[in-house]
């Protein structure tokens, strides 16, 4: 008697757990489609020296930078410094992010330091592009493009699986 009683409880624990389950999985994804959503209209631009940490300063001082070096005229909303050559600069909409990122391999041809605009990713996504990254490296060789969610080698494209998590 007793050990049935148990086994009743224990199915109520073990359906409770997964109901929790689940729904912690719902509440993860939608978490991260909302950080996905704050960071949609953002870049981070890397190894620009800037002294200041005023945003104001910062601000004309990327928008400046943009402007000489990239061609557009940005739309900025505000700049964070997040380290000393690390700035996250969200702009007001997204067509502006897009002719700066369509326009950013531009700044190969500059003689200073190499600049570095990308995406504001969220950290799932920066592992995932990590990892393709390596995997990129290991292709000694071959031609090789990264891209989000994807490789392309050799002409032929790669997608990220989000299941397997490869």
């Amino acid at each position: 008697m007793e050990n049935e009683k148990l086994k009743e409880e224990y199915e109520t624990i073990v359906k409770e757990n997964s109901e929790i389950k689940r729904e912690l999985a719902d509440v993860k994804g939608n978490i991260e489609k909302m950080e996905k959503q704050t960071k949609r209209n953002n870049i981070v631009i890397k190894v620009l020296e800037t002294k200041t940490s005023d945003a104001e300063k910062l601000k004309t001082t990327i928008n400046k930078f943009i402007a000489e070096n990239i061609g557009i005229e940005a739309k900025i909303k505000a700049v964070n410094k997040v380290g000393e050559t690390t700035c996250i600069v969200k702009l007001i909409d997204e067509e502006t992010k897009t002719e700066i990122m369509r326009n950013k391999a531009k700044l190969r041809n500059m003689e200073i330091d190499k600049i570095y605009i990308n995406d504001d990713l969220t950290r799932k996504d920066r592992g995932k592009q990590k990892q393709l990254r390596i995997r990129a490296q290991e292709e000694k060789g071959n031609s090789v493009k990264v891209g989000y969610n994807k490789l392309i080698i050799n002409g032929k494209e790669w997608r990220w699986n989000m299941l397997k998590r490869r």
